[in-house]
């Protein structure tokens, strides 16, 4: 669901909320940037930082995307070759295709000064594995627990973890991988189909993205029932957002 344009809106309305509630700051790091709408997203609000992704097309529309933002940095950098030090980092819509997830946990660790905050958005709940995680590249889905001993092992205090899909989402996407039709396969292995995820929408139909990102009218209030009711559903749905701080000096 990572190109359906009303649920990014919805992540990003959930992310001004916890960048407010918990202090998340500049200089920042996204890693697997992608086209760099999230950076654009932080941009406006005035952060500085860097945007690294290992795709040349995906970091030729992020420099197009990011051109008006001197502040933000945008390099083809794998995320072992990083250093500095960042306030915050985000992995938004990454982790998944990471098949040492735990390696690169404390990689950001180490590039996060103490009090920092990593910002993650990945898939939730195996039991909604589907085509569209074929799709994308992914290696896994996480539950609650997962993610928070995954970054608890890692050194990581974790401050919340919030659903960003049920009921709304979920029922769409539900709808969506029933009615429409499973593109074709083939043969990119999963570093190629993660290159593509951020280029190639498993979302394609009959109806356009735009007319239903122009009613903001339909959105808003599915924006704020599923916030201020069910964000905490968090195994319910089939992503999460998590935030971790860093404790201690490393």
């Amino acid at each position: 669901m990572a190109n359906f344009q009303p649920f990014n809106k919805y992540t990003f309305f959930l992310l001004d909320k916890l960048i407010s509630e918990y202090n998340i700051k500049p200089p920042f790091l996204e890693v697997g940037c992608g086209k760099g709408e999230l950076s654009k997203h932080l941009a406006d609000k005035g952060f500085r930082g860097d945007a690294v992704d290992f795709s040349g097309s995906a970091l030729a529309l992020a420099r197009q995307n990011l051109k008006k933002y001197n502040q933000v940095n945008v390099k083809k950098e794998a995320l072992s070759n990083v250093t500095g030090k960042y306030n915050s980092i985000f992995l938004w819509d990454v982790i998944e295709h990471i098949k040492d997830d735990a390696k690169s946990l404390k990689k950001i660790y180490s590039l996060l000064n103490t009090n920092g905050k990593l910002v993650i958005h990945t898939p939730s709940n195996p039991d909604e594995w589907g085509w569209d995680d074929r799709f994308y590249g992914h290696y896994r889905r996480y539950t609650k627990s997962d993610i928070t001993h995954k970054l608890e092992k890692s050194g990581y205090k974790v401050c919340m973890i919030w659903d960003t899909t049920f009921p709304f989402f979920w029922i769409i996407r539900k709808a969506y991988l029933c009615m429409m039709k499973k593109p074709s396969s083939d043969n990119r292995n999963k570093k190629n189909r993660t290159i593509k995820s951020g280029l190639e929408a498993s979302w394609k139909s009959g109806f356009s993205n735009d007319k239903l990102i122009s009613t903001r009218l339909i959105w808003l209030p599915i924006y704020f029932v599923q916030y201020y009711f069910f964000r905490n559903y968090i195994d319910n749905g089939f992503s999460m957002i998590a935030v971790a701080k860093k404790n201690k000096i490393s």
